[in-house]
């Protein structure tokens, strides 16, 4: 079945969202400014900063804010905590 987007706001600095969410969405929602032209989800664009399938912890920082892998599996990023910093 094909995962849906989804985002889930814990407080004012502080989402969890899909790794499939797109990062013009999450831009939108956010007003961040995340690179669209290096990957087309928020999750890619971690697989893209780390090198390598990020595993539950791994975290990065960009435009302000801590992208951290909350789950993860051996293709993909499943959820992301995205905290303004």
């Amino acid at each position: 079945p094909k995962q849906r987007t989804y985002i889930e706001h814990e407080s004012e600095n502080i989402h969890l969202m899909s790794g499939r969410m797109p990062i013009s969405e999450a831009n939108d929602v956010l007003y961040a400014h995340f690179p669209v032209e290096e990957a087309h989800t928020i999750g890619g664009l971690i697989v893209n900063r780390l090198r390598h399938i990020p595993v539950e912890g791994d975290s990065i920082t960009e435009q302000g804010y801590r992208l951290t892998v909350m789950e993860a599996d051996a293709r993909s990023v499943i959820k992301v905590r995205v905290e303004r910093l």
